[in-house]
């Protein structure tokens, strides 16, 4: 078709399998089908294709709609599926590939995602994105791999979109150009939650532009970098069991004038230092162990302080067999840093 495969206005529908391809503008296209409870009034399942499309392969506009049961959105100019203008998306075990924005974008206020067991693999851009949004949402047990910039990018310039996202078991690896988990913006409290990233080219989790995260259960591996807090006032806060290990640079990075509060993270085998800490930064932490599970031989230090730490605590043993120091202490003095050892 010139136009789209499938509009759906005004109304209710349910579509049940079926193959939407080679459509002039989108595979299905849905505007206004929105109840004042926000159940999905669209409805989309079975296996439902929507590939080579010029512009997106689902589009929803001022919509609610359900996706589910191995719905694929595959080869379209566009992103997989478009969350747009306040519309409501359940998004549950569907497949989005090789698309050559995102696989799943979801934008504009009052936009919500609940996305769960999806298959985002291969776009161009991001496995899955949500832009300045003012509404919660979940982001839950997704793959997202092989993207050309990161696993999934929570996106906000706005003030007002001070919400509450929860990303929660997802696998991010091997994305090309950024990280598998990116919190980028004025987000309150973004809840990081046992999620699994690993081998992404820049790092496994980075919080930047004000944001503020709280991380519990992660596992960063086999990254540039394990945990990222990137710019002034950003700040991540730690709990639970988190785990930098085998990263090619650092285990957890705070760049200059980020802050890291709490005490849930360990560290094993990162390249240059478990620990990496700018100028202006702070980080407060009370069971940080950075020496902790490194066995063989190595010469790069457990931490590199050009800022600010306090209570910087290892219960761990040196790879000489002799006992770890309980407590260092970093204190900033002029251009250098201050290392008091307490056994």
């Amino acid at each position: 078709n010139e136009d789209h495969g499938l509009v759906v206005e005004q109304s209710e529908m349910d579509v049940v399998g079926g193959v939407f391809e080679h459509n002039g503008r989108d595979g299905i296209s849905a505007h206004k089908c929105k109840n004042e409870n926000s159940d999905p009034r669209v409805k989309i399942s079975r296996n439902a294709v929507c590939q080579w499309n010029t512009s997106q392969g689902i589009r929803l506009v001022g919509s609610s709609a359900k996706l589910s049961e191995g719905v694929a959105c595959i080869n379209n100019e566009g992103n997989g599926l478009l969350v747009d203008f306040q519309s409501v998306a359940d998004v549950e075990d569907c497949i989005f590939k090789f698309n050559k924005h995102s696989g799943i974008y979801a934008g504009q206020p009052n936009t919500i995602l609940n996305a769960r067991k999806n298959n985002c693999e291969k776009s161009e851009n991001d496995g899955i994105v949500v832009v300045n949004t003012a509404a919660d949402g979940i982001i839950d047990g997704n793959t997202c791999r092989a993207n050309g910039n990161s696993g999934i990018l929570i996106i906000s310039g706005k003030a007002e979109a001070q919400v509450k996202m929860k990303i929660l078991n997802n696998y991010c690896i091997d994305n090309k150009r950024a990280y598998g988990i990116w919190i980028d913006g004025i987000w309150n409290r973004t809840e990081i939650t046992k999620n699994r990233c690993e081998g992404n080219a820049l790092g496994g989790i980075a919080v930047s532009k004000g944001s503020r995260a709280v991380l519990q259960d992660n596992a960063c591996t086999g990254n540039l970098e394990g945990i990222l807090c990137c710019d002034p006032d950003s700040t991540i806060s730690l709990f639970g069991k988190n785990q930098c290990n085998g990263n090619t640079e650092n285990g957890l990075h705070i760049r200059d004038g980020g802050s890291c509060t709490g005490s849930g993270i360990s560290f094993a085998t990162n390249g240059k230092c478990d620990i990496r800490i700018g100028r202006n930064s702070k980080a407060r932490c009370n069971q940080i162990a950075p020496q902790s599970q490194r066995r063989g031989n190595y010469s790069q230090p457990a931490a590199m302080i050009d800022g600010l730490i306090h209570c910087l605590t290892d219960t761990s043993y040196t790879p000489g067999g002799e006992p770890a120091p309980k407590i260092i202490v970093f204190q900033r003095v002029g251009f250098h840093s201050r290392v008091r050892f307490f056994l």
